[in-house]
């Protein structure tokens, strides 16, 4: 009974607005659109399209009546005449099916006045989504000197995720955030870094996922303990050097990955490159401060560097194997087709070729890497051009083997009319 009041009360208060509203809408007609279905606790997108606009008033505002009460968005000008905003129902909404009343808000150009435009009620379709969500938060170590660094990596999951929903990470250390970011993927992982504080006892990390008004959490907690170890800044400014050195060669071998289209930023190195590149950082500031963590932080960074550099390494070698693959097949497929020999004699011999320049850089150093993929990338243009070459011939070859098999169809008949001719004369003379 109190749903049934609750849904009386709110389609009087839609007639009230709408005939309220119907005086001071004069010269205007717009239609409102609400994504169907709005799920509870997420952004459902509003649609708004002007097809006629009183001339003098600028549109600064929407207002919807929703059954929990009045919505004041902000729409944005997405293309001419039409404006688009998005609103989340609450979490204490129910599922089902109700209509919205929208009212455009505008100003006067002259006077300055706001006035109030009502459109049409609209239908909302409620539900309630099926999220799953999943955080793993792993950190390298457990406990850290005051100073001291370590890496934190977060890998994440969420179910049936609607479409037009961008889940959103964030991570935050003492209540303090350390990285929030939106996510492009459904699943995936960040590695960042944390520094433990001078004055901390404690590191409390919390990775929090966020979608919509849903929120999936975890955290694990961090011992901060003072250590007294004898502080060779030589030796700090010794591993800071190597690991600058390692980075700035990891940074160039990733620009030129990069450049000759090998898909390295899927690999995550570029994430373990900035985190490097700030605990490099704070080693160098610790080791201005003559703290005994800048030799520890500058290993961490140095260690980052190299896992990028693998990982770069491998994106190379991944891109490659892939190519040679994919040419290996169209080769075999021309051969099952009896494509001319020559063509395919040739590309072949340049895939053996591509084979070796693979296995000789999986040998290699990663700074040799550009090289060899730029002579790889040379070997399969010409093994390609002479697939394409056997392919173009032995289409060239059907073609002609189906206009010669139609000539002869054609031919048939006739040949068949003079062996009939010559059998008949024949019966004639023995006649």
């Amino acid at each position: 009974m109190k749903r049934v009041r609750a849904a009386l009360m709110f389609l009087v208060l839609l007639t009230t607005l709408a005939s309220a509203g119907a005086a001071q809408q004069v010269g205007v007609s717009f239609q409102t659109t609400i994504s169907s279905p709005c799920y509870i606790g997420l952004p459902c997108r509003v649609r708004v399209n002007l097809t006629a606009t009183p001339p003098g008033v600028t549109i600064t505002g929407l207002r919807l009546s929703l059954p929990w009460g009045l919505v004041n968005l902000l729409p944005v000008e997405i293309s001419p005449n039409v404006l688009e905003t998005t609103f989340t129902p609450p979490l204490e909404a129910e599922p089902g099916i109700y209509y919205a009343l929208p009212q455009l808000v505008g100003r006067e150009e002259g006077s300055g006045r706001l006035v109030i435009f009502s459109g049409s009620p609209t239908m909302l379709r409620l539900s309630e989504p099926d999220l799953v969500g999943r955080l793993t938060l792993h950190v390298d170590e457990a406990t850290l000197p005051p100073g001291g660094s370590t890496r934190v990596n977060v890998t994440y999951l969420v179910l049936n995720l609607p479409q037009e929903v961008s889940p959103r990470l964030d991570i935050l250390v003492n209540e303090t955030e350390a990285y929030s970011s939106p996510l492009a993927e459904s699943s995936g992982s960040v590695v960042t870094s944390v520094v433990a504080p001078e004055n901390a006892r404690y590191l409390l990390i919390a990775a929090k996922l966020r979608v919509g008004l849903y929120v999936f959490e975890n955290s694990t907690l961090i011992s901060v303990e003072r250590e007294k170890p004898a502080v060779n800044i030589e030796e700090a400014i010794v591993l800071i050097e190597a690991a600058n050195q390692s980075l700035m060669q990891a940074q160039l071998l990733l620009g030129r990955a990069a450049s000759q289209g090998v898909p390295v930023f899927e690999a995550g190195a570029a994430d373990l490159l900035a985190s490097a590149d700030y605990l490099l950082f704070e080693a160098r500031r610790a080791a201005y401060q003559g703290n005994g963590s800048a030799a520890r932080i500058a290993i961490l960074a140095f260690n980052l560097t190299q896992e990028a550099l693998g990982r770069i390494s491998e994106a190379y070698l991944s891109s490659a194997e892939s190519r040679v693959v994919d040419l290996n097949l169209t080769l075999r497929r021309l051969r099952d087709l009896g494509a001319p020999e020559q063509p395919l004699d040739l590309a072949e011999e340049r895939l053996r070729e591509a084979i070796n320049l693979t296995q000789e850089m999986r040998r290699t150093e990663p700074t040799n890497l550009p090289d060899l993929y730029e002579r790889l990338d040379a070997v399969l243009l010409e093994a390609s051009s002479a697939l394409e070459e056997a392919e173009k011939s032995r289409e060239d070859r059907v073609s002609q083997l189906i206009a010669m098999t139609i000539t002869l169809t054609a031919l048939m008949p006739i040949l068949y009319s003079y062996v009939a001719l010559k059998a008949w004369r024949r019966l004639l003379r023995l006649g």
